[in-house]
């Protein structure tokens, strides 16, 4: 029983308690960011900024602990830190790419450029977020059927995809005014039979083009299938308009000859 005599019982004690504590430390905060997280699901995010912070605090808790650990067993952690920093700045010019992405994941959690579940617009495409971390953000494009998986660096903007569409109406210009409020208000009322949409709203005359009348309607719908439920939507806009006389005019050019 030699070895237990070796034993040293005080730092065994301290590293028992130091365990405790952050054991201790992870259960609270386990907890304080699963409520956090609860509140972004409800929100309707699936995965919002506490559940990537969470992820980059138990990393640091478990770094953390493992070097009070040693510290407290009697081993230098200077000089292991110093050598960890000067491999860190060698792995971090051949990683730097990887660290751009991590930066810009960040960045992107803490400011709240999108979160899993949105719809935003990538190179001209609706996309919605289906999974982010701090690395990648997968998008799934809305309008071309696919997936497209990211690098963060790569996004240095996002514009979030409006609640509506706007759907402007070509319409000739012997159409009277009342007769087209008719018409639009009417095609609204049989528009909102289709499955997904969620609200017509008919604004009315919009601008005076070069050879039509431009009428604007919004059209509230479902981001995931947007695109076939305005086709929908259009089709019995253009058959209300066909069935009441309503003319989409060719486009116009009057030439005045001087004599």
């Amino acid at each position: 029983m030699e070895w237990l005599e070796n034993i040293n019982y005080k730092n065994v004690l301290a590293s028992l308690i130091a365990v405790a504590v952050f054991v201790a430390l992870w259960i609270v905060l386990g907890l304080l960011f699963k409520r956090w997280i609860a509140a972004e699901h409800r929100s309707g995010s699936q995965k919002g900024i506490g559940a990537i912070l969470w992820d980059i605090v138990k990393t640091l808790l478990v770094i953390v602990g493992i070097v009070v650990l040693l510290e407290i067993n009697g081993v230098d952690v200077t000089s292991a830190i110093a050598g960890l920093g000067i491999a860190s700045a060698i792995v971090g010019l051949a990683l730097q790419d990887i660290l751009k992405d991590i930066i810009m994941g960040i960045h992107i959690a803490v400011d709240g450029f999108y979160k899993v579940g949105d719809y935003i617009y990538y190179n001209g495409a609706l996309c919605q977020v289906t999974d982010f971390n701090l690395r990648t953000t997968t998008l799934r494009n809305v309008t071309v059927p696919g997936t497209t998986v990211v690098c963060n660096r790569l996004i240095e903007s996002a514009e979030q995809a409006s609640q509506f569409v706007q759907l402007e109406i070509p319409v000739s210009y012997s159409t009277p005014q009342d007769r087209m409020d008719e018409v639009m208000m009417s095609a609204c009322r049989k528009a909102m039979r289709v499955e997904g949409v969620n609200d017509m709203v008919y604004t009315g005359l919009d601008k005076l083009g070069d050879s039509a009348m431009i009428y604007v309607i919004w059209l509230y719908c479902g981001q995931s299938d947007r695109y076939a439920i305005k086709r929908k939507v259009m089709r019995i806009i253009k058959d209300e308009m066909d069935a009441n006389g309503v003319v989409v005019p060719f486009n116009q050019v009057d030439v005045h000859l001087d004599r």
